[in-house]
Formats: C-alpha cells, sequence, structure tokens
C-alpha cells in the first residue's frame, strides 16, 4: 500500500509540472503574438521586455513580511483595513511589484526611435542620424542593445524637427541616463513658471530659455549629489 500510495504521488507531482510548464508555454506563446502584432519592430520590443525582465529578476529581493509593530500601525491608523493589507501582502508576493516595474520600463523603451525611425521623422538618412549623434546635437542611450533616441526631443513645429535648445541640454541629459532624463524632461519645475509650473519639453516648445533649463538641470544634479552623500 505504501509503495502504491508514493508511486501516486510521484505521478501526480509530475503530472502537476507537466501542467505548469505547458501553461507557461501557451502563455510564453500569446506574449510573442500580441507582441508580432503591434506596429513597429516587434523584435525591439521583444528584446527590450525580455532584457528589462532580466534586470528585475537579477536585482530582485524577496519582500520581508512587515514587521508587526509596522502592520498594527497601518491598520490602526486606518490607512488599511486587514483584508486590504492582507490583499497588498498578496499581491506582492504574487510579484505585482515587478509586473509595475516591468510596465514601467517597457512603456519607457518603447517611447524611443531607432535611428531609421529618427531619420525619417527628420527627413533624413540614418548615416546623417549617426553623425548628429557623434556631434552630441541628439540624445540618445542604449536600450536592448540598441541606439534608441527619446521621443520627446522630436517635435513638429520647428523648422529642423527638434526641440528648440535641445543641443545644448545633450552632455547632460546624456550623462543622467535614459529614466532620470525622461523624468526630468516631462516633469513641471518650480523654475519654470508660466500661468504655472511647466515642463522643460513645454517651456522649450513655447520658446523659453534653455539657460533657465540649464540651470534647474544643475539644481537636479546637485540635490541629487547632496542626497547621495
Amino acid at each position: 500500500m505504501k509503495e502504491n500510495s508514493n508511486r501516486e504521488a510521484f505521478v501526480n507531482s509530475h503530472s502537476e509540472v507537466d501542467d505548469q510548464l505547458a501553461a507557461t508555454s501557451q502563455a510564453a506563446q500569446r506574449l510573442i503574438d500580441a507582441i508580432a502584432a503591434l506596429p513597429g519592430d516587434s523584435l525591439f520590443v521583444l528584446d527590450a521586455l525580455t532584457e528589462t525582465a532580466a534586470s528585475l529578476r537579477a536585482s530582485a529581493v524577496a519582500a520581508a513580511p512587515l514587521d508587526p509593530d509596522a502592520r498594527k500601525f497601518l491598520i490602526e491608523s486606518g490607512t488599511f483595513t486587514e483584508a486590504q493589507l492582507d490583499e497588498t501582502e498578496s499581491r506582492i508576493t504574487r510579484g505585482s511589484l515587478a509586473v509595475h516595474q516591468l510596465r514601467d520600463q517597457l512603456l519607457l523603451a518603447l517611447q524611443t526611435y531607432s535611428i531609421e525611425e529618427a531619420g525619417a521623422f527628420l527627413g533624413q538618412p540614418a548615416d546623417a542620424v549617426r553623425e548628429r549623434l557623434d556631434q552630441q546635437e541628439l540624445v540618445a542611450y542604449d536600450v536592448a542593445g540598441r541606439l534608441r533616441l527619446p521621443t520627446w526631443q522630436f517635435v513638429l513645429h520647428t523648422p529642423d524637427r527638434l526641440l528648440p535648445g535641445l543641443s545644448e541640454l545633450v552632455p547632460a541629459l546624456s550623462a543622467l541616463g535614459q529614466v532620470n532624463a525622461s523624468g526630468f524632461m516631462s516633469t513641471p519645475q518650480e523654475d519654470l513658471v508660466a500661468q504655472g509650473a511647466r515642463t522643460p519639453i513645454d517651456w522649450l516648445s513655447g520658446g523659453g530659455d534653455v539657460g533657465v533649463v540649464m540651470s534647474s538641470l544643475d539644481a537636479d544634479a546637485d540635490a541629487d549629489a547632496d542626497a547621495d552623500a
């Protein structure tokens, strides 16, 4: 009887593994099919997704359970009910934080042009775009092993189809990295005031002084340096 029971448990465990592998394979195929149906360079999207997932896996740290005192405070303060807190912890355990990080990183990667796409937008051959990159007239970052140009630097209302003042900002923005640079350019800054705080993109698009943006960029860099000190 014991031998039969062990054999049955062994068979069931292998069956569960096979079912899990089959479900994973089907989910992966659905993802590939969905990406293939997207407009643009589907291989880049797949590579960016894979690289981002790999980076999250490499840096992932298992979420530690909440300290009992912290848990008690969150419930008694009314921030969470006990059921809400249980659900939040369950979502984190399932990987919801990784999903949000993956989504944000992928969206950031998708808000870029390839060299060829940038050339098509500017009405220039790819070699001309590469030359402008060499001359630090455009911002570009390595994304999934490819040189990609953030779309925020391209506009329709200027003769050269570039954000006014861009060339003066390229060295500083390139040093920031894609995440920080895109965040800075799309976030209202206190120094850029015209009927309310404006983003650097809006400020420059509206004819604002690029020197003010540079000052704001320098102030942000100084603040980050002080925080790291």
